[in-house]
């Protein structure tokens, strides 16, 4: 010991509550350094200090440096589960991949053309607006396209409904002709 009574006494009661598991090792370390420099006497350091252990309480037993078999072997499946998951998702949001037969064949019939939201042709879109006493009152209904023909152009017939100048809504079609190459309207007609 330490040779002070009063210090000896305070630690005796310290590791009697360490072995009962009234307090972890790190609190009884704490309070230790707090009692040396309480009563004037050195603080030992880490390597010099002497750990109390109580084998019938498996908490105050100190871990091996480094992970635990276990440790790592729960990291690993969880590092697995993760990698499995990412990869589900990316497959998922990816889609189905597309041959190059199903991206010729929608290209033949004009629809890389037309909108993925609601399958209108944007360009028609705008240029019926711009003519609409009421813009915004425009509503897409449907859009038909043909395939592409010996001229490299898609046919558009579009139906829209719109405020007419007595505030009721008609029902109203559009006819354009798009380029299959670069989708960019060649003429349009309202009906």
């Amino acid at each position: 010991m330490a040779g002070n009574p009063e210090f000896d006494r305070e630690m005796a009661k310290l590791r009697f509550l360490l072995r009962r598991g009234d307090i972890k090792q790190e609190s009884f370390d704490l309070s230790e350094r707090v009692l040396r420099g309480k009563h004037g006497l050195t603080v030992a350091s880490d390597e010099q200090r002497v750990r109390v252990i109580d084998t019938s309480n498996p908490e105050s037993i100190p871990a091996a440096p480094g992970k635990s078999g276990a440790e790592t072997l729960v990291g690993g499946i969880l590092l697995l589960v993760l990698l499995v998951l990412f990869g589900f998702l990316f497959k998922t949001c990816m889609g189905p991949t597309k041959n190059d037969a199903e991206i010729a064949e929608r290209h033949r019939n004009g629809f890389h053309c037309l909108s993925a939201w609601d399958g209108s042709e944007s360009d028609l879109v705008a240029k019926v607006k711009e003519m609409l006493r009421d813009p915004s009152s425009f509503e897409h209904v449907k859009t038909q396209i043909t395939q592409v023909n010996s001229s490299g152009e898609h046919t558009v017939i579009m139906e829209y409904r719109a405020r007419n100048g007595f505030g009721g809504l008609n029902v109203e079609f559009a006819t354009g002709t798009i380029k299959n190459s670069d989708c960019s309207l060649v003429d349009w007609t309202a009906q």
